[in-house]
């Protein structure tokens, strides 16, 4: 994750990449819209409405959950296979409606926490489109088009919330051939792997200790952290994965993961495959869910060193902004790890252990010494839906993937992992080995580096302005205990449309844009309301409107990120700003957008309009504290030498020591170099949350001091807030 922020300079080349629908077209799923409103039965006829044979949910959560806890896998099986066979002949109805033929089908499996669909048969003519939406059209997948067609005539889904789902086939009258659509699977699931009222990830979170990718920190990460994947297997289970590097560099692309996520070549084609699912800073919030390809092609496997390579049916286009990992294949052992994951499915998340991994044996099943064994992680873990998750070394190169292990949150201790260095060649056999695919043209090297596999014009990143310092919150406009509504939002002011500034020193094509929703209630969504998105350029406030597109409110959901992409590049020059507009809401709707909550810091990049003119935040606010947008755009044609320039700011001069803090003396001592009058201070984890806080600091002084013990081992920010600064430093705390 790279970051512009208000009164940094970052150097950023970008010419031109695609049209957004040449992306789209490469390998996503979803392709966007809406299905066609047309006039229905009020009484459904069973071939119409399928209900499949009860399943008792405790039932299977204890089944999956006893075979896991036995084996000590990572792997999280959410969901229960239910063979169907339901295609456009057997079931559903046909209707004519203003020049296609329309064919719907409703499934319902009774308690389901979400249904997703595996099609054994799938072949659409150009200008047909499918769509699968849950019965209350709350949530809706598609149009999935002639682009999703394969050679193996095999369509997964990612899953629609709820028990009860409907597919809605259109198909043009004058369509070059009749459509074939067959469900072959339907899977129930049982646990819950998304939640319409808390996100996109399992109802089961992740535990507290986890790590997010896109801290700071971590931006030596960042490369790598593109090339990790969360893998729905098989329809039925979360995993993790790894796009691999060859020695030809030629973007063939790989995935890696335990050989007990994909266990058959039936599994691999009905595998999806979800890019950049991460929060796009340090805080807590669920990332897009775009960014995905489905099915693959078993290349090699086995169940004796549980790894798995499969090849995707389409390489990730420019716009997933991918990275083919690196990877050792030597028996060397690593001086240091790191793994990189999607715990209980989460968004990505990262686990630290400074110290070497042991070469260990995992169990009777699987062969001897063929795992690396790491003792404790001291930052982070790893859980159910991190298998397969790599194993990185200081060099950030590859040498293995998770298959099992005890550790936790509250215990971080003992993660095994399959040894690249053994997979490499231990059998003859191609199919069960890994040097005749990341090696094809038998160069014999021990190790190869990662590969950026576009480069110019296509070469893509995404950009924000928040940093780990920001939290972000739903800001309201109050009078004193009167609210008024949102900064960001609805209110009583009228205030209709916002801006987000993003600073640069060249022109720039975007391509679309994430924004965090925080409320989301249109109760009118069917009459016409809209979201509008508008580009501007200009030196301090929105200029010259050089791009604006009217998105359907059905599409945004609250409370996550959600990414709006448009029709069209749109080229701008030097700064832009991202603007967007409720004017077109109704009087019933209600929506607003996070913001970062500033408690002294005075950056500010959120801008309001009051009539014809543009107001900052702290005009409006007339107070000192800035704010920003929680907002991601998508930049291309970055020149990738500059894109690390460090970050230009402004640190107040603040002495922490000792850094690390030992369990032994676990006092934190802070030295100013003047006096200070601390009004709050804080010491925040790496996920965001305040684990201590003192607001009763009152006299002026140049030291402070912090007490650690009882602290989980990892690493910490302590914040310093005065009337006129904020003070902050990053500490490691080694604790028992």
């Amino acid at each position: 994750m790279t970051r512009i922020r208000k009164g940094v300079v970052r150097r950023i080349i970008l010419i031109i990449l695609i049209s957004l629908f040449g992306i789209q077209g490469f390998a996503q799923i979803s392709q966007g819209g809406n299905p066609i409103e047309f006039p229905r039965l009020k009484k459904l006829s069973d071939k119409v409405l399928v209900d499949l044979p009860y399943l008792n949910n405790d039932k299977l959560v204890k089944a999956s959950l006893a075979n896991s806890n036995d084996l000590k896998l990572k792997s999280l099986r959410f969901a229960e296979s239910i063979p169907v066979c339901l295609n456009t002949s057997n079931s559903g109805e046909w209707v004519e409606y203003r020049g296609y033929n329309i064919w719907t089908l409703e499934i319902r499996s009774e308690g389901a926490k979400s249904l997703n669909l595996i099609f054994d048969e799938y072949d659409l003519p150009v200008g047909a489109r499918l769509f699968i939406y849950s019965a209350d059209k709350q949530d809706l997948i598609g149009a999935f088009t002639s682009d999703n067609n394969k050679a193996s005539g095999i369509l997964a889904t990612e899953p629609v919330y709820g028990d009860h789902i409907v597919i809605q086939y259109e198909e043009p009258k004058n369509a070059d051939f009749d459509g074939k659509i067959s469900v072959g699977e339907v899977n129930h699931d049982f646990i819950g792997i998304l939640d319409l009222k808390a996100g996109r990830r399992p109802n089961g979170l992740s535990g507290e200790c986890n790590v997010n990718i896109n801290c700071d920190y971590l931006d030596d990460y960042g490369d790598v952290s593109n090339g990790i994947v969360r893998i729905v297997a098989g329809g039925t289970e979360l995993c993790s994965g790894t796009l691999m590097n060859n020695s030809k560099n030629d973007g063939t692309p790989y995935i890696y993961t335990a050989g007990h996520c994909i266990k058959t070549r039936d599994d691999a084609g009905k595998s999806i495959f979800l890019f950049n699912y991460e929060s796009p800073y340090c805080g807590e919030i669920d990332g897009d869910v775009k960014n995905s390809v489905s099915g693959s092609i078993l290349k090699a496997r086995s169940d004796s060193l549980d790894f798995c390579l499969v090849e995707m049916s389409s390489g990730p286009p420019p716009a997933y902004r991918p990275y083919y990992v690196g990877w050792d294949r030597s028996s060397s052992l690593p001086d240091s790890s790191v793994c990189i994951h999607h715990p209980q499915g989460d968004i990505k998340k990262i686990a630290i252990d400074r110290h070497s991994p042991k070469i260990n044996s995992y169990g009777d099943e699987y062969i001897d010494n063929a795992f690396f064994l790491n003792g404790n992680w001291e930052e982070g873990t790893t859980e159910k839906g991190s298998s397969g998750a790599a194993l990185f070394n200081q060099d950030g190169n590859f040498v293995g993937s998770l298959t099992g292990g005890a550790a936790n949150c509250n215990s971080p201790v003992r993660d095994y992992f399959s040894r690249l260095h053994v997979a490499w060649d231990y059998f003859d056999d191609p199919a069960m080995r890994l040097k005749d695919w990341l090696d094809p043209d038998g160069s014999d090297r021990q190790a190869i580096g990662g590969l950026v596999p576009y480069e110019g014009k296509d070469f893509c990143r995404a950009f924000t302005n928040f940093s780990d310092d920001d939290v972000h919150e739903n800001l309201e406009i109050t009078e004193g205990e009167i609210k008024k509504g949102y900064w960001a939002g609805v209110n009583e002011y009228g205030y209709d449309t916002f801006a987000e500034k993003f600073e640069k020193d060249s022109s720039s094509d975007i391509l679309g844009v994430s924004i965090g929703i925080a409320l989301a209630d249109f109760n009118s969504a069917s009459s016409g309301s809209k979201f509008k998105l508008l580009v501007y350029t200009g030196a301090s406030f929105p200029e010259k409107l050089m791009y604006e597109q009217e998105y359907n409110l059905v599409d945004i959901d609250p409370g996550v990120m959600n990414y709006f992409p448009f029709d069209e590049r749109v080229t701008v020059e030097n700064n832009f700003f991202i603007a967007f507009s409720i004017d077109q809401l109704h009087s019933e709707d209600t929506l607003s957008v996070y913001l970062a909550k500033r408690e002294v810091n005075p950056t500010n990049s959120f801008y309001i309009k009051d009539g014809n003119e543009w107001y900052t935040y702290q005009d409006k606010t007339t107070g000192s504290v800035g704010s920003a947008v929680l907002m991601e755009v998508v930049l291309c044609n970055i020149d990738y030498n500059l894109k690390d320039i460090d970050i230009i700011t402004e640190v107040p001069p603040l002495k922490a020591f000792p850094n690390p803090v030992s369990s032994g003396n676990s006092k934190l001592f802070l030295q100013f170099e003047e006096e200070v009058n601390p009004k709050r201070i804080g010491i925040y984890d790496f996920s965001g949350r305040l684990v201590y806080e003192d607001l009763n600091q009152s006299s002026p002084t140049k030291w402070l001091d912090l007490d650690f013990s009882g602290y989980k081992t990892g690493t910490y920010f302590v914040r310093v807030i005065t009337d006129e600064k904020v003070y902050k430093s990053k500490v490691l705390y080694l604790g028992d």
